[in-house]
């Protein structure tokens, strides 16, 4: 019974929201009518729907009905026209009414007060029959001043096309819903073959669950690392690994996975810059056969395309995955295209902090990859501090190429672990034939956080 307004610029995909909005209606039961004002409208617009997945042809003319007002409309006005309308809407018993679009019917009736009163006398006669009803509008724009048809809609729902450089980014906004307290703000979609699919910022949504407690550790995978974290990961923990590239993170990631799968964990490796075939062979080259898991559905890959990283698509889907699959460890390798992706908007602390809580109440253990730019310095460049977007995150390890006597070598040293004891000290990374492993502890250097080491005597 309500009135909502479905406003945004041309292109911004009201006109599928809205027929998706039908389609879904009809598969209840209920029926549909759509009002369109444009010359031939009616065939271009079936036309357009037929490549989309909730189209169905069958129920044009049955529980959907397409209607062409503009020859009404020009011919006996606008009182006639809701006349007509109200009649067939009563006689249909019809349960949601969409009019497309707003600026149509201005166009033709050149009667912009007169359009104000048919839309709400058609609004409230339908109120009263609990017909619900979506005004499209395509020159709505968010401003100080509230026009008729705003004060008057139940709903206002703003569909946009925001810049991002030269890319581009769908989002949705609930303006407005009386009686409902909608999550605030801008959310991104997409529109694919299925039609609109939201996804609600991260960081508005509550978790319904409690951390399962476990005392449990999660073990590494790599010869040394866990004696450094005095027994492994704790169980539903989030631990950061910086490194430089080429360090190895990647190759540590894969091992903690193969390690997982083969204590029948369920795993799930989200990439961002190589694709699944391409990991499952790099850790073969390491005596890591993981086609086995892939194909028992131990574990699972989701790849990120480098030129389309959307981190709201990215973290629903990679949060959809765990729920559905079960899956008990993640490794995201590597987080920097995500978190560029966030900083745009400033939110990359607020959507990194409700990924670790959702993770953790899923009983999730997750491995956080970043490269870090700088190879050698007197400061490294990471924000550490209590503003720090890693504040949510509770282990962090760092991984760094060191020079020493005129030679490059790999250190690692465990700079955090939440509520657990850990090794201090910085030890070697060795890559061979089998992988990733850390020997035993430099002893008498000084500078290794600079790059530059050098010995204390």
């Amino acid at each position: 019974g309500s009135l909502v307004l479905l406003a945004g610029p041309p292109g911004a995909g009201k006109t599928i929201l809205a027929t998706q909005i039908a389609f879904h209606l009809t598969n209840t039961g209920r029926r549909a009518m759509m009002l369109t004002a444009l010359s031939e409208a009616n065939a271009k617009l079936i036309a357009y729907l037929n490549g989309l997945d909730y189209f169905q042809p069958e129920r044009i003319g049955e529980s959907i009905q397409i209607l062409n007002i503009q020859k009404l409309l020009t011919t006996e006005g606008l009182e006639a026209t809701l006349a007509e309308i109200r009649g067939s809407l009563v006689e249909q018993r019809i349960d949601l009414l969409i009019i497309d679009s707003l600026r149509s019917l201005n166009a033709l009736t050149n009667d912009p007060t007169g359009v104000q009163s048919f839309i709400f006398s058609l609004g409230s006669a339908l109120f009263m029959v609990g017909c619900t009803t979506v005004l499209v509008e395509d020159q709505y724009t968010l401003d100080s001043n509230t026009t008729p048809e705003e004060a008057i809609s139940d709903t206002i729902l703003r569909l946009d096309v925001a810049r991002a450089g030269r890319a581009a980014m769908r989002q949705l906004e609930i303006v407005k819903m009386r009686g409902a307290n909608p999550l605030s703000g801008a959310h991104s979609f997409e529109i694919t073959s299925t039609g609109l699919q939201v996804y609600p910022r991260l960081e508005t949504l509550a978790s319904e669950k409690e951390p399962p407690a476990s005392d449990t550790r999660v073990g590494w995978g790599v010869p040394g690392l866990d004696a450094l974290t005095h027994g492994g990961i704790s169980a539903h923990n989030s631990t950061l690994v910086l490194g430089t590239a080429g360090i190895g993170k990647t190759t540590l990631g894969l091992q903690f996975v193969a390690h997982n799968v083969a204590q029948g964990e369920r795993c799930l490796y989200l990439a961002t810059h190589e694709s699944a075939e391409e990991l499952v062979q790099k850790a073969a080259g390491f005596g890591m056969h993981l086609q086995p898991a892939v194909d028992s559905g131990l574990l699972h890959f989701l790849e990120v395309p480098p030129g389309g990283t959307n981190i709201d698509r990215t973290m629903h889907a990679a949060l959809s995955l765990t729920r559905e699959h079960g899956v008990s460890r993640l490794v995201i390798d590597v987080i920097n295209l995500l978190e560029r992706d966030a900083a745009r908007e400033g939110r990359f602390p607020d959507v990194l902090a409700a990924l670790a809580r959702f993770l953790r109440a899923d009983g999730v253990t997750t491995l956080v990859m970043r490269v870090m730019t700088q190879i050698a310095g007197q400061e490294l460049a990471f924000d550490g501090g209590p503003e720090s977007p890693w504040t949510a995150i509770d282990n962090m390890v760092l991984m760094r190429p060191v020079e020493l006597d005129g030679a490059l070598n790999s250190v690692i040293s465990v700079l955090k672990m939440r509520n657990s004891d850990h090794e201090r000290s910085f030890h070697r990374i060795n890559i061979g034939t089998d992988g990733l492993s850390v020997d035993g502890e430099l002893t008498g250097l000084t500078g290794l956080l600079t790059g530059s080491a050098r010995r204390t005597d």
